[in-house]
């Protein structure tokens, strides 16, 4: 093989490899995470949290641990609606758009079940005589 022969093969190499591009991995996923507590400030344990996707119609469920956090990872991105559910506590609710890569806070203050009580009273009045 000649030198310049040898010289034009590298130069064609340093080329293709000047054009080739590296193939990185890439992250499809986000994630929701949050603490739940209560009117005083207080974390909630075991509340049920569902996290619902919008745009697809498919819905996780976890629960808060002790310290009353929660986290829903490999969630793909779009628009999600976060439903928190505790014993003595009233419904919450939030919309949340989860991005690429990233973790989207959704915290929840609960707030106290609103009772109510329903008195009804039928009397009929006596004939009469």
């Amino acid at each position: 093989m000649k030198w310049t022969q040898v010289k034009r093969s590298f130069a064609v190499g340093l080329l293709l490899l000047a054009c080739c591009r590296v193939s990185v991995g890439q992250a499809v996923y986000g994630n929701i995470i949050g603490t739940v507590s209560d009117p005083s400030g207080a974390t909630v344990p075991d509340a049920a949290v569902v996290i619902l996707d919008v745009d697809r119609g498919i819905s996780y469920q976890t629960t808060t641990n002790a310290s009353g956090n929660y986290e829903q990872t490999h969630l793909i991105a779009g628009h999600y609606r976060v439903t928190i559910n505790a014993a003595g506590f009233g419904r919450f609710e939030a919309n949340a758009d989860v991005q690429i890569d990233a973790s989207t806070r959704v915290d929840a203050q609960m707030g106290l079940q609103q009772s109510s009580s329903n008195v009804v009273v039928t009397a009929e009045t006596p004939l009469l005589k």
